[in-house]
């Protein structure tokens, strides 16, 4: 597919109908196979699931609430590190997509950090805060699409999220607080 896109200049979307189309002459896909396929693909359950997270998001943006709660926290007198966290994780956390909660925080942290040279470091806490809240989130496609394919015990399967994605977080901090 990249060859296509890149190599070729064919359109994204032409070089995956090819490859989706390749994919399917070459493992001999029967009709009835191909109908399940597409019954499993286009659940009504999964569509209202991704319109839900997209809406929600959208709703966040638009009514500012992201840009309120620093601002609140900020006049608190809450410590930088802790809002670089507390954002981006809880924005991921509930809208369970990267883009949603690097669009709604990091603006508002360009204003938190000042115009001097940006710190990158704290910008890569940020976003290692905000990757945990993603794949912690409830409603994070991959990890309910995973469970429902696999079958397997939800709760089980995020308990066993939660030690590694504090690992990162904490390993993100520590590289912030051992290098400054």
């Amino acid at each position: 597919m990249i060859v296509l896109a890149l190599a070729v200049g064919l359109k994204v979307s032409v070089s995956i109908g090819i490859v989706v189309l390749a994919l399917l002459l070459f493992y001999r896909y029967s009709p009835r196979s191909l109908v399940e396929l597409a019954r499993e693909a286009f659940a009504p359950e999964l569509i209202l699931l991704v319109m839900g997270v997209i809406f929600f998001k959208n709703v966040l943006v638009a009514c500012g609430a992201v840009e309120s709660l620093s601002t609140f926290f900020i006049s608190l007198g809450v410590p930088r590190l802790l809002i670089l966290f507390a954002l981006p994780f809880s924005v991921g956390l509930l809208t369970g997509i990267s883009q949603a909660f690097v669009g709604a925080t990091f603006p508002v942290f360009l204003g938190l950090l000042g115009s001097s040279p940006l710190d990158l470091r704290l910008v890569a806490f940020a976003f290692a805060s905000g990757c945990a809240g993603v794949m912690l989130s409830p409603v994070h496609l991959c990890l309910v699409l995973t469970v429902r394919y696999f079958r397997a015990d939800f709760h089980r399967v995020y308990r066993m999220l939660i030690a590694p994605e504090a690992g990162i977080v904490l390993t993100a901090a520590a590289l912030y607080l051992l290098t400054r």
